[in-house]
């Protein structure tokens, strides 16, 4: 490809269609995540969000915290939160979720619901930033180009 080569090389480029930044990985990420916050009802935005490298729940765990019933409602009385967003809540019911899959939940489950309830009270763009960052996604972004995109 021309681009690795490119950048080896440290020779700056500039033109359109090169690097589309729909195949960029950080990108889809971000998509996913502004998906899942915008439209309650998309699951597979919901998971993507999940597995996206500042989650990263293994498949087990995706798939017990998505199969599992939620024996109450978690979300405050008088608030709709979407299905896998309730599982979220209740996750310290489901037995078979990992040690680690607890660990990424403790960490991301109220930052998830905290930027749920801010919904429609900031811009759109400071309000998912604002989540990326606390979700930690500049962190797992590889160098300064990654961020730029981003």
């Amino acid at each position: 490809d021309i681009l690795p080569a490119l950048r080896s090389r440290d020779i700056r480029w500039q033109a359109t269609d090169i690097d589309p930044l729909a195949n960029n990985m950080a990108v889809m990420d971000l998509v996913s995540l502004t998906r899942a916050m915008l439209n309650p009802a998309d699951r597979i935005a919901w998971l993507a969000v999940l597995r996206a490298p500042w989650c990263g729940l293994n498949l087990d765990d995706l798939l017990y915290l998505t199969i599992s019933p939620v024996a109450t409602n978690p979300a405050p009385k008088g608030e709709r939160y979407p299905l896998l967003l309730q599982q979220l809540l209740a996750y310290q019911q489901i037995s078979r979720l990992s040690g680690s899959g607890r660990l990424i939940l403790d960490r991301v489950a109220p930052l998830l619901t905290k930027a749920w309830r801010e919904r429609f009270r900031k811009p759109l763009r400071s309000w998912l930033e604002g989540l990326w960052l606390a979700l930690g996604g500049p962190q797992t972004l590889k160098g300064e180009q990654s961020l730029r995109q981003c």
